[in-house]
């Protein structure tokens, strides 16, 4: 008789748990029962210590949008335009030179023609060094050379 009390105690007892609604945790749009637990007169929830503690509008994603990084780097970019010709000096032959439109034509047109060199000289030139190259490619080379090595001074004489 003992046993079968104990035993329908045990039975009330789930019984009346079954009866009793449990908390639910929302999480990604779906419901979890979760256990309560009773400490003096407050039933502290496991889901308190599951939700974040700052407000959604106060959390930011751990890596930024990179649309959103494009974007500045982009309207930064257009908001710094400085012309090369701001850096240049105010009087003297050399900004003169270098502020010309000609000047401009004739370095866009260098740069030009090094790139068709340099595929002519890759494809041509056997040779691992300028000294032992064949005297067509070294006088091309040394024009260029001395071409770069001219607009440099015009540009920051």
């Amino acid at each position: 008789p003992e046993d079968m009390a104990r035993a329908s105690r045990y039975t009330d007892a789930s019984a009346s748990a079954r009866r009793q609604p449990q908390p639910q945790l929302m999480v990604f749009q779906q419901s979890f029962p979760v256990r309560t637990t009773s400490v003096g007169k407050h039933s502290l929830a496991l889901s308190r210590w599951l939700r974040p503690s700052a407000p959604k509008s106060v959390m930011q994603p751990l890596f930024p949008d990179l649309h959103d990084i494009k974007v500045k780097v982009r309207a930064h970019a257009r908001n710094q335009k400085c012309p090369i010709a701001a850096l240049y000096h105010d009087s003297g032959i050399c900004q003169a030179i270098a502020r010309s439109d000609w000047f401009e034509f004739l370095t866009m047109c260098a740069i030009l023609l090094n790139a068709i060199w340099i595929a002519v000289d890759a494809d041509y030139n056997e040779a691992n060094m300028l000294s032992n190259a064949h005297l067509g490619f070294q006088v091309v080379e040394n024009v260029f050379c001395s071409f770069f090595l001219f607009e440099w001074l015009v540009r920051f004489g």
